[in-house]
């Protein structure tokens, strides 16, 4: 019975990042239009996007790569910010690289009316995830596993 729940659980959160394969899902395409703006984690971190290629972080959670027991730090700074479209949906990413913190590249996920930019925590099989959404549509979510997993 436990491995039924586990299994549905992990279905429930895969689909919900669109990446159960069975949905036929796709990240949205965003434009760097799109990306501007002010990002947030539902806990008091922000990350502002601004169209001029700025960025200005308040908060906003960075790890250090450890797959047992991921580092976190508090970035609040600015710096700059560029996007890069890839070669497809999936090859979207963010990098953000602000004074004094570690440089972040966030991938994309949610729709294209509720877009969400997240990174993966500690052990990439685990699908811990750190994730941010548009100011105006983000809502408070638990941080959870290790002090980092956000429900998408």
């Amino acid at each position: 019975m436990l491995y039924g729940t586990l299994s549905v659980v992990t279905a429930v959160t895969l689909a919900g990042l669109g990446l159960y394969a069975g949905l036929g899902y796709e990240p949205p395409r965003l434009s760097t239009r799109q990306l501007a703006g002010t990002w947030s984690d539902g806990r008091g971190g922000t990350l502002v996007l601004a169209a001029d290629g700025t960025a200005t972080a308040a908060g906003v959670r960075t790890f250090e790569d450890d797959f047992i027991e991921p580092v976190t730090h508090a970035c609040t700074s600015t710096g700059s910010w560029e996007y890069d479209p890839g070669d497809g949906p999936w090859a979207q990413e963010v990098a953000v690289s602000a004074d004094n913190c570690l440089t972040v590249t966030w991938e994309i996920s949610g729709t294209p009316d509720h877009p969400k930019l997240f990174v993966r925590v500690g052990d990439p099989d685990n699908w811990d995830l750190y994730l941010l959404q548009r100011r105006d549509q983000a809502v408070s979510a638990p941080l959870s596993a290790p002090g980092v997993r956000t429900p998408v």
